[in-house]
């Protein structure tokens, strides 16, 4: 059914390219101008009225000055537990890690964290908070704890903040970090090489000023939301347009089409 469904689309839509590419694949179909990726993006942050409240009142009290930050749910996909162990080896740094969230690994984490110091869960937060988090957050993370291709929300909320990623999937994520020089690549639960990452971006001040540039820049021109849909309902326009044009061509009347 989904084969046949995408045989008689006059266009596949996709969030990244390489489920267009699977899509495309499935249906024997040689892509279009018709076929095409609009990544799902976010909102540009609201300003914010407040800045700290209670629920985040530990940002005020912190003696960190580098904050690493993870929003999401904490379950197996996107398990967070690999940065409590970066927390234990960043313990003597001024870096301190944040988890926010909640899920079906919530209480696993945070009793592995609990002798951790630079590590803090403030638990589910709500959009305001998350800005306010963002605001004060210098790097965002996506863990991964098997090779996948996947773009994670998370990602474009971070670069909406102007911070650099680092993350463990693959696909369009890998290859825009990359080309684009926003963050890091890190195969999913190689440690080492995460936590090497997170000191590169500490320890290095004028590469960090350069990803988190690079990181805003690249959010207005690919990944604000409302960009990118007036983008999508100009795309479809077209595809409705030329399906008419080519129709009226050709002699095709809309009862004959429900016919």
């Amino acid at each position: 059914m989904l084969k046949k469904s995408m045989q008689m689309s006059s266009g596949v839509i996709s969030m990244m390219n390489t489920l267009l590419e699977w899509g495309l694949k499935l249906a024997r179909r040689k892509k279009t101008w018709k076929d095409k990726i609009f990544y799902l993006g976010c909102k540009k942050p609201i300003s914010i009225k407040k800045d700290i409240n209670t629920n985040l009142e530990f940002l005020n009290n912190s003696t960190y000055k580098f904050v690493v930050t993870f929003i999401g749910t904490f379950a197996s996909y996107h398990n967070p537990s690999i940065l409590v162990d970066c927390a234990n080896k960043l313990a003597d740094s001024n870096i301190c890690i944040i988890l926010a969230g909640n899920g079906e690994l919530f209480n696993k984490i945070k009793n592995k964290a609990s002798s951790t110091h630079n590590v803090v869960l403030p638990g589910w937060l709500n959009q305001e908070e998350i800005n306010i988090l963002l605001k004060h957050s210098h790097v965002g993370i996506c863990p991964a704890n098997h090779i996948a291709d996947f773009f994670p929300n998370k990602a474009f909320s971070y670069l909406s903040a102007g911070l650099p990623v680092i993350s463990a999937f693959q696909g369009d994520l890998k290859e825009i970090i990359e080309k684009y020089e926003i963050g890091f690549y890190y195969p999913p639960n190689d440690l080492d090489t995460l936590v090497n990452c997170i000191k590169r971006l500490y320890d290095e001040n004028s590469l960090y000023r350069r990803m988190s540039e690079n990181a805003s820049r690249l959010f207005e021109e690919m990944f604000d939301a409302d960009k990118i849909y007036n983008e999508y309902a100009e795309h479809i326009e077209r595809i409705v347009h030329d399906f008419n044009l080519n129709n009226k061509t050709h002699g095709v009347t809309p009862d004959k089409i429900r016919e």
